[in-house]
């Protein structure tokens, strides 16, 4: 009984965090599926690529030196500045059409919410300091996430469809609001991370010596890529190619995204308490490898089909996702700005990969074969996982 007061006690000290995850999560997720489909409107497949480079650039910048910033503010400072940033960019998609406003508050959405979930990171990580429950209050924090995002397809779809996108970007302003009432009641009370006087430099040599975070930083590259193309071309591939409706695209990516809600937590807990994340990774790459070459093998346009191999792809994803996220935290702390930094770097990076992949395989032959690619790519981070030394 002791056991589980100290236990109730240690969580509730995360419910503020998982809070403004959950939160913050819904605003974004709502559009992000369906960002790709607005700037189809103003903008070409090409442009629609640069502009996620564009605002990916931009935090990629602000990653490499986030220790410093950090020296000179808080995180929580960081925390209400981007929070700013992405509100004033959600305002720009909302409430003014047209070519410039689209691609500059979308640039700005970018680049702006990579450095949120970044700051709400080191915060959980300050909580969650010499626990050995890694795994499992990371699948929490997920979970808080993915709850939102399994929802936001139908809801935004729904919105598009009967409204317009710009009503779909109003709700997302509206639910943001939320974030700044909570932020400013529980952020004042978490105790602010000291961060340790290291650099971008020490941080790419710490992943390029250390063998096991070396392969961690692929793995998770592979995932984001595998995210960030599955995010900017399967919408308008599904959309413009196989001819699916953005209400029958909703629906897909409802259930595309439940195994993050399903799995996440059992996933976690698993990795903590018995085969430790190797295993698991192993077996996600494999899967959602396999999934998305299903997708490219399968001809026609049938909802039950391509939403029972979304769904799949994301059975993988979400056994990668919670691993990589454990195993990575449980080898540093929250004052290792620069390593978690660096390790997040991928979410911006994959950005910029993912056009520089996709668009001479659509040049040359055709959209489908973006997934024959994707396919491939995924199966390679089963390399890096096999050469981890698991934590079990």
């Amino acid at each position: 009984m002791e056991t589980l007061v100290r236990g109730l006690r240690y969580y509730k000290n995360m419910i503020p965090v998982y809070g403004i995850t959950f939160l913050f999560s819904f605003h974004y997720f709502l559009v992000l599926f369906v960002n790709s489909s607005n700037l189809e409107r103003y903008w070409s497949e090409t442009a629609i690529g640069n502009l996620y480079t564009y605002g990916s650039v931009i935090t990629l910048a602000i990653f490499v030196f986030a220790s410093k910033i950090m020296r000179k503010t808080k995180v929580s400072h960081l925390f209400y500045s981007f929070l700013v940033l992405e509100t004033i960019a959600i305002i720009m998609l909302s409430f003014i059409k047209g070519q410039f406003s689209s691609g500059v508050g979308f640039i700005l959405l970018q680049a702006s919410a990579p450095l949120i979930f970044f700051a709400i990171d080191i915060f959980m990580q300050e909580l969650n300091k010499g626990s050995k429950h890694t795994g499992n209050i990371r699948s929490l924090l997920l979970t808080a996430s993915n709850i939102t995002v399994m929802v936001s397809p139908l809801i935004s779809t729904w919105l598009i469809t009967k409204y317009s996108f710009e009503m779909a970007y109003a709700v997302s302003f509206i639910s943001i609001l939320p974030v700044f009432i909570l932020s400013f009641i529980s952020i004042k009370k978490l105790k602010e991370p000291k961060t340790e006087e290291i650099s971008a430099v020490h941080a790419l040599r710490v992943f390029s010596m250390k063998n096991d975070m070396r392969r961690i930083f692929e793995a998770n590259l592979v995932l984001k890529i595998f995210y960030a193309i599955m995010i900017i071309y399967v919408p308008i591939y599904l959309h413009t190619y196989v001819g699916f409706s953005l209400k029958e695209i909703g629906i897909m990516f409802t259930v595309m995204l439940l195994p993050f809600v399903l799995f996440e937590i059992p996933f976690g807990t698993i990795a903590d308490k018995w085969l430790g994340e190797k295993e698991i990774m192993i077996a996600g790459f494999f899967i959602s490898s396999l999934s998305v070459l299903a997708l490219f093998l399968y001809p026609e346009k049938n909802l039950f089909v391509f939403s029972t191999l979304l769904f799949l792809s994301r059975v993988g994803a979400s056994a990668i996702e919670i691993t990589t996220e454990s195993y990575f935290f449980k080898k540093t702390n929250g004052e290792e700005i620069d390593i978690i930094s660096f390790f997040r770097i991928t979410n911006p990076l994959s950005f910029i990969i993912a056009p520089i992949i996709a668009l001479p395989i659509i040049s040359n032959w055709g959209e489908p074969y973006v997934l024959l690619a994707l396919s491939i790519i995924t199966m390679f981070g089963i390399v890096p996982a096999l050469l981890l030394k698991d934590t079990k």
